[in-house]
């Protein structure tokens, strides 16, 4: 397969997914999302790649869901304004819900390398990866809570704690590189001049476990967050978002009707106005 929107590169036993729409800060739309889901799988059936890392072209890694409604008939959830059937919603949530399941349970190590914005979606790829390596300027957050919705990412309380999670996801928050390793988001931040530099180092290590050890201690791992109830929670999470994704805005802000009226950085604006007040409020 040919790919116009990511980079997929394989040398030795690593393979390289680099999302390639930097003048968009990488923002995933249907083409990104069917190029990005096609090369995993790619990468996931050669045997001889045993590491996958995730990069990002140009500023950011990625800002998430492309947010713009050109392209995105998959990527956002369906408008509910025009009444569309449930039926529409469920599909769609548990195609995404079973991406992020599948990457955190891949049976190869997974490397996400960040720089620049990280937020949404792009966030919920590097929290389901195995090591998580980000530039000290990285910035990193999910803003779902501005825009009305409820994250579907299960790893929050497990990765962060409850307060913690909690100050993320009803503040949409975003925090620096340095900020995201003192509390545990990201495996390790490092110089952004050093940052490709340290991830080739530490897939090259992993790159030498064998394959069947990796499985081995991965399975124990996620065995033991099953038991604290991690298996069901991909699900519940799922659904909570969405149900907050079909119901109308009944507040004074509706972010589509921003967007669809005056553009998507007008909207961007002002769901982020009421969180300015915040100390640690960070502009996009």
């Amino acid at each position: 397969m040919s790919y116009e929107k990511i980079l997929l590169e394989k040398v030795g036993p690593i393979a390289s997914i680099c999302f390639d729409r930097p003048e968009k800060l990488n923002a995933m739309n249907d083409a990104l999302l069917h190029e990005f889901d096609a090369a995993v799988y790619d990468a996931e059936k050669d045997d001889a790649i045993r590491v996958l890392v995730f990069k990002g072209a140009g500023r950011s890694f990625s800002v998430g869901r492309d947010m713009s409604a050109d392209g995105t008939s998959e990527t956002l959830p369906p408008d509910w304004r025009k009444r569309p059937y449930y039926t529409q919603f469920l599909d769609a949530e548990r195609r995404h819900q079973a991406r992020w399941q599948r990457l955190f349970e891949l049976p190869k190590v997974t490397i996400a390398q960040v720089q620049g914005h990280c937020l949404d979606w792009g966030l919920y790829l590097a929290m389901v990866c195995d090591f998580t390596i980000a530039a000290e300027t990285a910035q990193l957050g999910d803003p779902a809570v501005r825009i009305g919705h409820v994250t579907p990412m299960p790893l929050w309380s497990l990765i962060l704690g409850v307060k913690k999670a909690k100050e993320f996801l009803y503040t949409g928050r975003t925090v620096d590189g340095k900020q995201a390793e003192r509390l545990g988001l990201v495996t390790r931040a490092v110089a952004r001049g050093r940052l490709a530099a340290a991830t080739r180092k530490l897939a090259r290590a992993m790159a030498t476990l064998p394959p069947g050890l990796v499985v081995t201690m991965k399975e124990g791992l996620h065995q033991g967050m099953d038991m604290k109830g991690l298996g069901a929670a991909w699900r519940y999470c799922s659904e909570l978002h969405l149900f907050g994704a079909i119901q109308p805005v009944v507040d004074e802000f509706s972010f589509l009707d921003v967007r669809d009226e005056k553009g998507l950085k007008a909207a961007i604006k002002e769901a982020n106005a009421p969180f300015k007040s915040l100390p640690y409020f960070n502009k996009r």
